[in-house]
């Protein structure tokens, strides 16, 4: 039986420093218990902004570095970095896949690259966007990529097709030119978030230009567009994807209906419902906004009251009821859905808080405490360049599987991470070369002995064939 201590759930929150020569304060990634406001662990030397954070598996976590070209890796009860990852450019996305396998950041170029993480491999990059990659993100079963970049354009790739192309060359195994399986360009600005619904098929974006949009994962159709009285800095859906929570620059959060807003729009053949202000008297925490279009039965939206500056991100708890913000005024806040009330509110940066991510508390967070350590997910140092060994192109790619998930054991190592022990040890017997490869010194010296006699015997049948 698992405690009940272990199968609650921590918020990991990247913050920002106040400046640039704040070394000291803000510059850390802190693990919170959102039911009580206690900090449990926090990690040095994070300098990451927004969708630049990501947990890998249950043991490590992945940071893009916005001031210098780096990929950094923490472990969980270290909290130095453990390995320090050099890239070909500066980052302004990363993000790993729910297995573990796989790494993707996104570049100020507009490329992408992909890591294999058991290996550290890098195994392609292209460019995908004509400005800057700004989110990335996986679909549920992890063979989707979706990125959304400055250009204002979200694009959905297919992993499958990405990891057979080679590096070197711009065409797959099989000739054909690699592009995404579609593209949607209904945003006029920068795409600020990507956020995935419980089953996958519907994406909301949210971007600069005040919209948020509901997107099919499938087609890349937009199934419905809201605009917001302000820019839209992030959203997500709940649980039970009954309401689409979408984060302002100005510190509020709006909560609307999905069911109702679908309904409004198919009564009145609507793509886009523009959204006006109108103050409700009776209560000042809740107001009416309703489309200019429609004005008989105007939309209710509900607002969350109590940040200051730009919500960044937001994550829904696994009960259902409880949403968690992190805004750039500092302040991590836990509100109750249903009443709208602000349970917990916590500080943790003067510098503003980037991301959040919510999951299960780890076991391999105790083991300051003297418990036993666990088996952690084999990983290797992310590697600037591709390196293609002779015998990893020759075998066919095989994905790391986990065994079970729930038992907190390890991924099985891929077939390159393999490979790559395989010919350090190769390389090293070629550097030292051995005559005798039996093991124990009586079988070495026997073999001696026998080439002595055998060496003798040779001279003498030489010696008597002369004569």
């Amino acid at each position: 039986m698992v405690s009940k201590s272990l199968t609650r759930e921590v918020a990991i929150v990247s913050s920002l420093a106040s400046n640039s020569n704040d070394k000291s304060q803000g510059h850390s990634i802190s693990v919170v218990d959102p039911q009580n406001s206690v900090v449990l662990a926090s990690f040095k030397g994070n300098r990451s902004k927004a969708n630049s954070l990501a947990l890998c598996g249950k043991d490590y976590i992945f940071s893009a570095q916005s001031f210098g070209t780096s990929i950094f890796i923490w472990s969980w009860g270290m909290e130095q970095v453990k390995f320090k990852c050099p890239t070909k450019e500066k980052l302004c996305s990363l993000n790993t896949s729910s297995d573990g396998g796989f790494c993707i950041c996104g570049g100020f170029s507009g490329k992408i690259y992909i890591w294999e993480i058991g290996s550290g491999t890098l195994i392609h990059s292209w460019d995908a966007h004509y400005k800057a990659v700004t989110v990335l993100t996986f679909s549920n079963d992890n063979c989707t990529i979706y990125s959304g970049s400055v250009d204002a354009m979200v694009s959905s790739w297919n992993l499958l097709n990405l990891l057979q192309k080679d590096s070197n060359i711009k065409t797959n195994l099989n000739g054909d030119i690699v592009t995404s399986k579609w593209t949607m360009n209904e945003h006029t600005l920068k795409i600020t978030s990507l956020s995935l619904d419980q089953t996958g098929s519907k994406i909301f974006s949210s971007s600069l230009d005040r919209t948020v949009k509901i997107v099919e994962s499938l087609s890349g159709a937009v199934l419905l567009s809201v605009m917001l009285p302000c820019s839209a800095a992030s959203s997500i859906s709940d649980t039970f994807e009954n309401f689409l929570f979408m984060g302002g620059s100005n510190g509020i959060i709006y909560q609307m209906s999905i069911g109702s807003a679908a309904a409004k729009k198919l009564g009145a053949s609507l793509n886009t419902i523009s959204l006006n202000i109108i103050q409700k008297p009776s209560c000042s925490s809740s107001r009416l906004f309703k489309s200019s279009i429609l004005k008989e039965n105007p939309l209710q939206l509900e607002e969350f009251l109590g940040h200051t500056k730009e919500v960044t991100d937001m994550k829904c708890l696994s009960n259902g009821s409880s949403l968690a913000s992190c805004s750039m005024d500092g302040y991590l806040r836990v509100w109750h859905i249903v009443s709208r009330q602000c349970l917990q509110v916590l500080s943790l940066s003067s510098g503003g808080l980037s991301q959040i991510i919510v999951t299960r508390l780890p076991i391999s967070i105790f083991e300051s405490q003297g418990n036993k350590p666990k088996q952690l997910l084999p990983i290797a140092p992310l590697k600037k360049d591709p390196s293609i060994c002779k015998e990893s192109s020759e075998t066919p790619f095989s994905f790391p599987v986990l065994i079970n998930e729930s038992d907190d054991l390890p991924f099985l190592l891929p077939s390159k991470k393999k490979l790559y022990i395989l010919n350090n040890i190769k390389s090293k017997q070629e550097k030292k070369p051995k005559k005798y490869f039996k093991i124990g010194l009586k079988r070495k010296t026997l073999v001696k002995k026998h080439l002595k006699s055998h060496k003798r015997m040779k001279r003498k049948a030489q010696s008597l064939f002369k004569n």
